[in-house]
């Protein structure tokens, strides 16, 4: 394939209306998130490769903290960008849960997709470019930002691999519905990359488990991966309805299988 292929394969991707609505109405939950353990398959990663001590870290999707916080106690100084102003409410909340010195990190509202570099003094600043499962980075304009905004190095992470029962079992409903495809997505960006010269460590996660299923917690999520209007209150009352459905028939139980792809690569 062309260098131009893989930038349409992913610059053809659906994104989601209402970006800021659906993370702040999240923020709680990434929240809850952020005060587990941390995921020390993707510090390890990291701190294998890279002595945190001293490090500028730009945290892009930074959530409620979940690795904002551990970069700070590793030594580093981080800045976080979020889209959302709850997701940052609740990142400041358990930065200072933890005892994280204020003057160790900075949170900051904005679009990734839309912030421009030179206007935050942001080219080649940052010893680490993080971004980590985050949704704006999707076009390759938004890949090339994070080179762009380092100085060392990049972390980019996202899904190959997705199954969930409830979503299989949601799916039969909205057969047209358009899914992404995490591999084709993954192995775009990885091509593009070595296209331009750049050659990242790989590593692969897969989470496998069950989880609780909480039908009114989880019908935000799904309304925005199925409903043409995730704002219609119709729509929205009619899939809790099927989300009930379901987890009476399965117990409250929602078995998910998860490959996450990680790249770590030096400028």
């Amino acid at each position: 394939m062309l260098e131009k292929d893989y930038i349409d394969q992913l610059n053809g991707e659906r994104e989601h209306s209402n970006q800021r609505d659906l993370w702040n109405k999240r923020a709680q939950e990434f929240y809850e998130y952020t005060k587990e353990n941390p995921d020390r398959v993707v510090l390890d990663f990291i701190e294998d490769r890279i002595d945190l001590e001293g490090c500028n870290i730009l945290d892009i999707g930074c959530g409620a903290g979940r690795f904002l916080i551990p970069f700070v106690k590793a030594g580093a100084n981080v800045i976080g960008i979020d889209i959302a102003d709850e997701m940052l409410k609740y990142a400041e909340i358990a930065c200072d849960e933890e005892g994280i010195p204020k003057d160790r990190y900075e949170l900051i509202r904005c679009d990734w997709k839309e912030i421009k570099l030179e206007d935050m003094g942001w080219n080649k600043k940052f010893d680490l470019v993080f971004a980590s499962m985050s949704p704006g980075i999707r076009e390759w304009d938004t890949v090339e930002k994070l080179i762009g905004a380092s100085k060392s190095y990049v972390y980019i992470s996202s899904f190959i691999f997705r199954k969930e029962r409830v979503y299989d079992l949601i799916k039969k409903d909205y057969p047209d519905k358009e899914e992404t495809d995490w591999k084709i997505r993954f192995r775009a960006i990885l091509n593009l990359l070595l296209i331009k010269g750049y050659y990242p460590d790989l590593k692969f996660q897969r989470r496998l488990g069950e989880k609780d299923f909480d039908p009114e917690a989880s019908s935000l999520r799904y309304a925005h991966r199925f409903l043409d209007d995730p704002e219609d209150d119709t729509e929205i009352n009619e899939l809790r309805d099927r989300l009930e459905k379901i987890a009476m028939d399965i117990g409250y139980k929602n078995t998910i299988d998860r490959v996450v792809g990680m790249m770590l690569f030096h400028i």
